[in-house]
């Protein structure tokens, strides 16, 4: 009678423990990290910044506006989230939200990024990915937070230099003009 010898046989998880091993990166862009998101507060805004892919068209022209503008517009409707400002640059957007908790906020910006997808892809008579990666977060604890935050958003496309040869000193593009606390 033999006797059978059971080999132990060891597995790795993905990558292994070789060097640079893994999935590599897909654009030489930093991307946003998976990893998990901090609880929301429902008496702290957060600002949110979405970038769109390489091919896609520029976004500061009339009808990407207005598609914008409606999507967040439409998530007015919402009982537990809402765009309070907004901001669109050439390549990203700029966006103030509420929310009541992180499954809102996750809800709220998935829908919004849904719903200009399609529209920005109608205009840009084009399919496919519009946002390139997850979102970026940043959650404004402190008066003195909200206030340069709404400075950066709504002047934004000063830093882009988009102002140069504007009628207005406000961004036609973004929800400065119904911001009632200029200085």
């Amino acid at each position: 009678m033999r006797r059978h010898i059971q080999c132990d046989l060891r597995f790795h998880a993905r990558g292994g423990r070789r060097r640079n091993s893994g999935r590599k990166p897909s654009s030489p862009r930093r991307r946003v990290p998976h990893t998990r998101r901090a609880d929301i507060n429902p008496r702290f805004p957060i600002h949110i910044t979405l970038r769109v892919v390489d091919d896609m068209p520029r976004l500061r022209r009339r009808h990407a506006y207005k598609a914008i503008r409606g999507v967040m517009l439409r998530t007015l409707q919402r009982r537990n989230f809402r765009i309070v400002h907004l901001s669109i640059q050439s390549n990203h957007l700029h966006l103030v939200c509420e929310a009541a908790d992180r499954r809102s906020l996750t809800s709220g910006i998935t829908s919004f990024k849904i719903s200009a997808s399609r529209h920005l892809n109608k205009i840009a008579n084009r399919s496919g990915t519009v946002f390139a990666d997850r979102y970026h977060e940043e959650i404004l604890t402190t008066p003195t937070q909200v206030r340069h935050c709404l400075n950066y958003v709504l002047n934004n496309w000063r830093h882009h230099h988009e102002d140069r040869g504007a009628v207005s000193p406000v961004d036609p593009y973004s929800t400065g003009m119904w911001f009632t606390g200029w200085a």
